[in-house]
């Protein structure tokens, strides 16, 4: 079976005790019995990764160890490294004390979170890069709310409600938010169209639901100036973003349109095949479960530059 290797920092990777190559932004492969058991390690390049070590054999994929994140590619699968981020120096990198509330984050063997109020006490480990943190308070019809934002390159923002119990509501990586009325987050994704998303957040009792949702394209974007093989792609990156489908689809597939979510699931990302499938086909990627996701195919049949049929390969 073909096996990927591919790594969130720089690691050599050793199968069996022999070097195979050097991933991070690239990415390594090769066959491998996996009715045989056969040593794979990750050892960090930079010094700051502990070694990641398994046995990688039809009993692997039952039991996937912490920091690896795999993909089935039908066909052949994609075995990720992930960071640890297990520093082993203790200190306290921000705190907030409110009259009803105790916020702190801090370096503990890894970075983590603290939430403590009168009536709860809620902690988790914070598995994303940072250089700073910044806490807030809000409220939506009548409930209280705290927000931590852990601002990097990227920034991950968390929020929990927090009456009486403490629980996280939101928890994704946004480009800015603004609590002073309410809660409104603005997306920015890396796709085709580079999309904008402006999302103001109300609360219904149990989870935050989108309230007002403006879509915004690059200025520079224009579906006519796509290569006819990157539609498919534009197409699917505009599903996921709830973005207007009308310039992608032919009108027999508009009068479809509702019903296309249903028929491609709720994947969460696109890939180009890999070799060893049809270049024709669009991979879409599913959350099977935890670390460990599914890639599943498509073509797409164009009549005048839009979509007209969509078929699933498997």
């Amino acid at each position: 079976m073909y096996i990927y290797f591919s790594s969130e920092y720089p690691s050599a990777v050793k199968l069996n005790g022999a070097f195979l190559g050097l991933v991070g932004k690239s990415t390594k492969g090769c066959n491998i019995n996996i009715n045989e058991d056969v040593y794979v390690e990750f050892c960090g390049a930079d010094g700051k990764e502990k070694t990641l070590s398994f046995i990688l054999n039809e009993n692997f994929f039952n039991n996937i160890p912490p920091n690896l994140i795999v993909t089935d590619l039908n066909g052949g699968y994609l075995l990720h490294a992930t960071k640890s981020y297990l520093e082993e120096d203790f200190s306290v990198l921000a705190q907030e004390k409110y009259a009803d509330l105790i916020a702190t984050v801090f370096l503990d063997k890894g970075y983590k979170l603290s939430i403590e109020t009168p009536t709860d006490f809620y902690a988790e480990q914070l598995k994303f890069s940072f250089n700073s943190v910044n806490f807030n308070r809000f409220n939506i019809n009548g409930f209280s709310f705290f927000a931590c934002e852990l601002v990097g390159k990227e920034s991950l923002l968390l929020v929990f409600k927090v009456n009486e119990k403490i629980e996280k509501v939101f928890c994704r990586q946004v480009k800015s938010a603004s609590f002073e009325n309410g809660f409104t987050t603005i997306t920015e994704i890396k796709d085709i169209a580079k999309h904008v998303i402006t999302t103001c957040w109300g609360f219904n009792g149990e989870s935050l639901v989108e309230k007002e949702t403006k879509i915004e394209v690059s200025p520079n974007f224009m579906v006519e100036n796509l290569k006819e093989e990157i539609i498919p792609y534009a197409f699917l990156e505009a599903l996921l973003a709830k973005d207007n489908l009308a310039p992608y689809l032919t009108e027999n597939m508009l009068q479809k349109k509702q019903l296309l979510t249903g028929y491609l699931g709720d994947f969460i990302g696109i890939m180009p095949p890999p070799p060893f499938r049809n270049q024709k086909e669009v991979g879409l990627i599913y959350r099977t479960k935890e670390n460990f996701y599914s890639v599943y195919y498509c073509t797409f049949t164009l009549v005048n530059r839009k979509i007209d049929n969509i078929k699933k390969e498997g």
